[in-house]
């Protein structure tokens, strides 16, 4: 077997691994070969924001398949083309809007004013680009893209365990925070937040606007209110006339 072919059918075993596409057996076996192999775990990682690519830019390409199959189909430059093309196009704004509409009204309808703000002015914060570096670098970036891959239970125990080895840091204070806030556990993220606001930091100003956020949820507008006024999030006068009224 040459190194090509070896290198498609590692590639391979990852992208099933990824896609949780592998049999128990396979995925037990390549999960320890994971855990003992730092190479592996990078070319898994890099596979997982490739991957995390790729599905995004799907449809557009699926849609865009479709209309190159349709003009040939039909004589160029008829009239029927151009009406089909602009139906489906249509078409499918009307279904993302029908869709969107049967989400916020299962998801947001039905909960109180404050959860309703929360769900409108929270996003996760987009996180910091990763080296993929070594030793403790490398176990922060790691945990970095469980984070924006939106594993944040994985993000957060690696981070606690670093920070267990550094408890005044405060870059993992405000993921942790942020991590725990993007998983629906609000009160697990208010005291990592207060930690960071009372520090000079670069994330402090972010912190105040999350901290709002995270009280929100919980329904305490007041201490919401207090740390929305603190904020320099471009959103911050909209939501403190929302929570003034």
């Amino acid at each position: 077997m040459n190194e090509n072919t070896s290198d498609n059918e590692a590639w391979e075993e990852i992208e099933k691994f990824v896609l949780g596409q592998l049999p128990d057996e396979s995925k037990a076996a390549f999960q320890e070969k994971l855990n003992n192999d730092p190479a592996l775990q990078k070319a898994t990682n890099e596979a997982k924001l490739l991957l995390l690519g790729i599905e995004e830019s799907a449809l557009q390409q699926k849609i865009d398949g479709f209309h190159d199959r349709l003009q040939q189909s039909a004589p160029a430059g008829t009239a029927t083309v151009v009406k089909m093309k602009q139906w489906l196009r249509w078409g499918i704004a009307a279904s993302i809007l029908i869709i969107a509409g049967i989400v916020a009204y299962l998801f947001i309808g039905n909960k109180n004013t404050d959860e309703k703000l929360f769900a409108m002015y929270f996003k996760p914060d987009p996180g910091l680009v990763t080296a993929m570096g070594t030793s403790t670098d490398y176990s922060f970036d790691r945990a970095m893209i469980d984070y924006k891959t939106r594993h944040y239970k994985e993000a957060i125990a690696a981070w606690q365990e670093l920070l267990s080895e550094n408890k005044s840091n405060d870059t993992l204070h405000y993921f942790i925070g942020c991590a725990y806030l993007a998983d629906e556990q609000a009160t697990a993220s208010i005291p990592l937040f207060e930690k960071v606001v009372s520090g000079n930091n670069i994330f402090k100003k972010d912190a105040y606007w999350y901290l709002a956020l995270a009280y929100l949820q919980q329904g305490n507008r007041d201490k919401a209110l207090f740390y929305a006024e603190k904020s320099e999030h471009s959103k911050t006068d909209e939501l403190i006339q929302k929570l003034k009224h």
